[in-house]
């Protein structure tokens, strides 16, 4: 998939096996205020931090991938916060 130079506002990025992502050198993927998915059940987030525990909020995640590439342009967490997500925020930029 390629991105021409540009600024794309995005939230939880679904990840998949045999992609690459292709952004031009002026093209920016930046982390959404918010629209995040949900962070998924984990029975174990109450022995470690929200952010350790969780991962469905990141800006782009995937599970179980394989031959997976981002080539070129930037990836900008901004908007992301550093404490606990609050339902539709994010808290990663991959994962």
């Amino acid at each position: 998939m390629r991105f021409p130079v540009g600024v794309y506002s995005a939230a939880s990025i679904h990840l998949r096996s045999n992609v690459r992502l292709l952004l031009d050198a002026q093209a920016v993927i930046a982390g959404a205020a918010d629209g995040y998915d949900q962070p998924e059940p984990n029975p174990f987030d109450r022995f470690q931090d929200f952010g350790h525990s969780h991962f469905h909020n990141a800006l782009l995640w995937g599970e179980n991938i394989e031959n997976f590439a981002i080539i070129g342009g930037r990836i900008d967490g901004s908007h992301l916060v550093e404490d606990d997500a609050a339902p539709g925020k994010g808290d990663k930029i991959i994962a």
